[in-house]
């Protein structure tokens, strides 16, 4: 979103900028340096180095740039860097924020409200919390609500499941069972000796 801020236009030249250019000038051309070569070696391109040797304020990208050139510059020539940056920002009207600007207010965001944020967070966790409420209450109700055995179903499952008493036999298929250590009864039938015969014509 672009601002509506009025800045101070930068002069094309001014008497101070000219004269610092002109020293740097002067400086590289006193060691035998072309401005080719200087550029290469402070890998800043050439067009920059040109327009602060001419004091063309206009031409240089911006403050921070053009002081941070001025400054290499300077350095890599043995002159006074920091009175060589300070000359150079006051020259080209950069030693003071300009007063007049102009900031633009802040859009107002057309979004979801943060208040309705929080109150819908609000009401999932309360959500959340009941329902959790209700299946942990209703697991504990359905393990309570088991009715118990009663007493006389509980006593026969336990007669269900206990062995037989020793000594008691029981029934089988043929009929009743006999007390134990009885021995069966003999149902055959006595046999009988036939009578002897009498003897012809008496004693």
């Amino acid at each position: 979103m672009p601002y509506d801020m009025k800045r101070q236009p930068r002069p094309e030249t001014s008497a101070e900028a000219v004269r610092v250019g002109e020293e740097l000038r002067d400086a590289r051309l006193s060691l035998g340096v072309s401005l080719e070569e200087m550029a290469e070696q402070l890998r800043i391109n050439r067009r920059y180095l040109a327009a602060l040797e001419e004091g063309r304020v206009r031409d240089l990208p911006g403050v921070a740039y053009a002081t941070g050139f001025v400054r290499s510059y300077a350095t890599m020539l043995g002159l006074d860097a920091p009175d060589m940056v300070r000359r150079f920002r006051e020259g080209a009207g950069m030693a003071t924020v300009p007063k007049d600007l102009v900031f633009p207010e802040p859009v107002p965001d057309r979004g979801v409200p943060a208040g309705a944020i929080i109150m819908v967070g609000a009401v999932l966790a309360i959500a959340g919390y009941a329902g959790w409420y209700y299946w942990s209450g209703s697991s504990t109700r359905v393990v309570d609500d088991v009715p118990a055995l009663p007493p006389r179903l509980e006593q026969s499952a336990r007669d269900a499941g206990a062995p037989p008493l020793p000594g008691v036999n029981l029934p089988d298929s043929a009929g009743q069972s006999q007390p134990a250590g009885t021995p069966p009864a003999n149902t055959a039938t006595p046999r009988t000796n036939p009578p002897a015969s009498l003897p012809a014509g008496g004693p």
